[in-house]
């Protein structure tokens, strides 16, 4: 009897240490079920970030040649505008020859030491020495109605000026009456430099025509331009065979 008490005990003890050593796969199923899967997910994440920043730097690069080559563009085009703007200087188109005043009916013959340029921004024929750059002329037709009115106008403020402004001096008016009843008139002088005005020697032209005014402005700094002045003056006439078409 006490023999089966030992051999019993024995038994429980075997049973109890059996059961703490083998524990059933199924006691910790949360612990251990996905340990793999969430070190797979981290190592893709961890895998795919360095990706989509790898992705984001051709973007970045791709950004950045576009915006230089907008730029270089833009720098291109106002260079291109620069050089436009440059090749449009009408002074560059320059010439001589006997040109028709536009459609007054009457001419003009530019030599040496002038040249001539149509200037688009003050729609007139522009006189200049290209060695005297202080020497400049302008001829302009006017076909108003008031034409002559301003004429007028212009002739008596001009022979009153002398008395109002001590520097001009050696004023004189040369008029001549031509046949077809038209006129012309010019006016010579020097002056001294006031607001607006610079000192040298002015030349002031009118010739009248059917159908409006000749009207030519010339000035200089130097007196030894004053005979050539005069004489591209004494070349306006009657239009002739020889006037060609002036070129705007």
């Amino acid at each position: 009897m006490r023999m089966k008490k030992i051999l019993l005990t024995a038994l429980l003890a075997c049973l109890v240490l059996l059961g703490g050593c083998s524990r059933p796969a199924s006691d910790h199923p949360d612990d251990n079920e996905d340990p793999s899967p969430v070190t797979e997910n981290q190592e893709e994440e961890s895998s795919e970030t360095p990706q989509e920043e790898t992705d984001d730097s051709p973007s970045d690069e791709t950004s950045s040649k576009e915006n230089q080559e907008d730029q270089k563009e833009e720098n291109e085009d106002e260079e291109s505008k620069e050089e436009s703007s440059d090749s449009e200087n009408p002074e560059d188109n320059s010439s001589q020859g006997c040109y028709k005043i536009f459609d007054s009916g009457f001419e003009i013959t530019v030599e040496d030491p002038f040249v001539v340029y149509y200037d688009p921004l003050s729609n007139n024929m522009t006189v200049t020495i290209p060695d005297d750059p202080s020497s400049r002329g302008y001829i302009f037709y006017d076909t108003s109605e008031q034409s002559m009115t301003q004429l007028e106008t212009t002739v008596k403020s001009l022979e009153s000026a002398s008395e109002a402004d001590p520097t001009i001096t050696n004023m004189t008016k040369d008029v001549d009456e031509q046949e077809n009843g038209m006129f012309s008139m010019t006016f010579t002088y020097s002056a001294g430099a006031n607001e607006g005005s610079a000192a040298g020697f002015y030349f002031i032209h009118y010739q009248t025509t059917e159908n409006g005014v000749i009207n030519v402005n010339l000035f200089t700094t130097r007196s030894s331009n004053s005979e050539k002045i005069l004489e591209l003056i004494d070349s306006i006439q009657p239009a002739t065979e020889n006037a060609v078409e002036y070129s705007e």
